[in-house]
């Protein structure tokens, strides 16, 4: 790897550090709530307190709220969510729970170094993705243009706030995870050794989230239509069919010892509704719209969409999945994704935007005149630092958003007290009923 890359990424490994100890959420009970409680649960239950099954009387008095274990046991059924991320966390997870002690902390699961061992986690993965992302970046595209587009994807979108401020969410791992497969599963450099971990990671990656079955598609079907045709199709593939049977196993036997089923759909009267996706909404709403708060993808989804007319296969079937993956997206009866800076869930797809923006950045460095497009790209990413501390500071407000609305905080960094009556929350409850209107 060139030394500029190395630098780059030692780079944003301390000014990622240096911004999540500013904002210092562990102090304030803001890591281990809502759905990083839930991720995270699978770990004190199985190691600190023995209750995977959710069996025993917790005391939930250690934990100041949002504790996943509290519904579960009234409900009598598994945890909401799959175990992928956990599994993320776990490293860093015994880590403290080893110095919890030692250090004055309440080994608990709950204390503050448990909550700081999470922001970590989510630091660390994105430096392997962001690392993986590069080195499948340079094998086809120059350094600066590398450099340039890591900087678009993570200091440019709604990723770095994920990183930041709400670090435990799914998001990063998603994005670290494929990264790591557009690595592995690249046909002229695959390498033997790595299948049987590039079938485990697949695998895992949906385990974290299902629908990122869609993202992995267009690199599997690339990867068995370029593959070495010097090795047998078994030899290749073998390996990664053993390693893509791990992940699932211990779902299966947790969902099986609590309800007696091998499948089971923890979203009680939550769905999608195929026939209404929200897609218009879902770009450009101003509650939380993909191309309204992270605008910078549209550099990402003109590069891909002019690969794939120029005829790039790869393009052409990445444009083709994410097609599907905003449909799926985006048919969900929640679409904005709740307390949501920007569509969170389309962070796990930036990887697959890499190459096609890469290889648009070296062009532009051909032609003098085409350097002049970086005055936009520089405009955005600084547009996105805002927001992203707009959004924290709650002055772009997390589900209410309106045109009114935000007109009075563009560019701002105090929030006016007259925002208050531009507001329109949702009625959650009436949307996953599909209530006209209510999505």
């Amino acid at each position: 790897m060139p030394r500029s890359v190395r630098i780059f990424l030692l780079v944003v490994l301390a000014g990622t550090f240096y911004f999540s100890i500013q904002a210092r959420k562990w102090e304030k009970n803001r890591v281990l709530i809502y759905d990083v409680s839930l991720y995270y649960t699978y770990l004190p239950a199985l190691v600190i307190y023995n209750d995977l099954k959710m069996e025993k009387a917790w005391d939930y008095d250690l934990f100041p709220h949002h504790v996943a274990h509290a519904p579960q046991q009234r409900l009598k059924r598994p945890l909401k969510v799959t175990y992928g991320v956990s599994v993320f966390y776990a490293p860093f997870f015994f880590i403290a729970h080893a110095l919890a002690e030692p250090l004055g902390f309440e080994p608990t699961g709950y204390s503050e170094i448990y909550a700081i061992a999470l922001i970590v986690s989510s630091i660390f993965w994105l430096i392997v993705g962001l690392w993986f992302l590069a080195k499948f970046l340079l094998r086809r595209a120059s350094p600066m243009a590398t450099i340039v587009t890591l900087t678009v994807l993570y200091v440019g979108t709604n990723l770095l706030y994920y990183v930041v401020y709400r670090s435990p969410m799914s998001h990063v791992y998603s994005f670290a995870i494929i990264s790591m497969l557009l690595f592995i599963f690249d046909p002229k450099y695959t390498r033997k050794e790595w299948l049987f971990w590039g079938g485990l990671a697949a695998v895992l990656a949906m385990v974290v989230r299902p629908v990122n079955l869609l993202l992995i598609l267009p690199i599997a079907i690339f990867w068995l239509w370029h593959r070495d045709r010097d090795l047998s199709l078994r030899k290749e593939v073998l390996p990664v069919l053993i390693g893509g049977i791990i992940p699932p196993i211990p779902q299966l036997l947790y969902w099986k010892s609590l309800t007696g089923k091998w499948l089971y759909n923890p979203y009680v009267n939550e769905g999608f509704f195929w026939n209404d996706p929200k897609i218009i909404e879902g770009f450009f709403s101003w509650r939380s719209g993909w191309l309204i708060y992270t605008p910078i993808m549209l550099f990402g989804i003109w590069a891909l969409w002019r690969d794939a007319l120029n005829g790039d296969l790869r393009s052409k079937l990445t444009t083709l999945i994410l097609l599907l993956y905003w449909y799926v997206t985006f048919a969900w009866w929640c679409w904005w994704y709740g307390g949501s800076y920007s569509i969170r869930p389309l962070i796990d797809s930036y990887p697959l935007f890499a190459l096609p923006l890469a290889l648009m950045f070296d062009g532009w460095n051909l032609k003098n005149w085409s350097k002049l497009m970086y005055i936009p790209l520089a405009l955005l990413i600084s547009y996105n630092v805002l927001t992203t501390y707009q959004y924290d500071r709650i002055i772009i407000h997390w589900d209410g958003m309106t045109r009114d609305s935000y007109r009075m905080i563009f560019l701002r960094t105090q929030n006016p007290p007259e925002k208050r009556a531009t507001l329109e929350r949702p009625d959650y409850e009436a949307a996953k009923l599909g209530e006209p209107g209510a999505r």
